[in-house]
């Protein structure tokens, strides 16, 4: 994901963009319909967090660039771009250009990132070698 140590504010991210901030606003509400989150902003974007960012928005004039960690990856049409980090770790790209791309899809995609965000696989792993 994007990471950067400057920081900026939501109204600076959107300035001149009211289409994204639209559009932010509907993906935001579409996590946070999968539980707490906490808004991580930084130059370039938005990340969203529960133990560890697990998505996030880079805003652009009248569309979102959606970056979505998976531990698998996944063959879509939709994704833009899949970055490989080593071992089972991708980044899924995507663009949210109006409100239907926020679909059943891509919530499922969001709950599977939240897992990963939520470290559950660690959790599962660590289970594993207990047993």
């Amino acid at each position: 994901m994007w990471h950067s140590c400057q920081s900026r504010s939501l109204d600076e991210h959107f300035a001149g963009r009211p289409r994204a901030r639209e559009l932010f606003e509907a993906f935001r509400a579409t996590v946070e319909d999968l539980g707490p989150v906490t808004l991580v902003l930084n130059k370039t974007g938005v990340g969203f967090m529960t133990r560890v960012r697990f998505t996030g928005v880079q805003p652009r004039r009248d569309y979102l660039r959606v970056g979505i960690w998976l531990k698998r990856r996944v063959e879509s049409a939709r994704f833009v771009r899949v970055d490989w980090y080593g071992h089972q770790d991708f980044v899924h790209f995507l663009e949210i250009r109006t409100e239907a791309d926020l679909d059943e899809e891509l919530v499922a995609w969001l709950r599977e990132a939240r897992a990963v965000g939520d470290q559950e696989h660690l959790r599962r792993g660590a289970l594993r070698e207990r047993a």
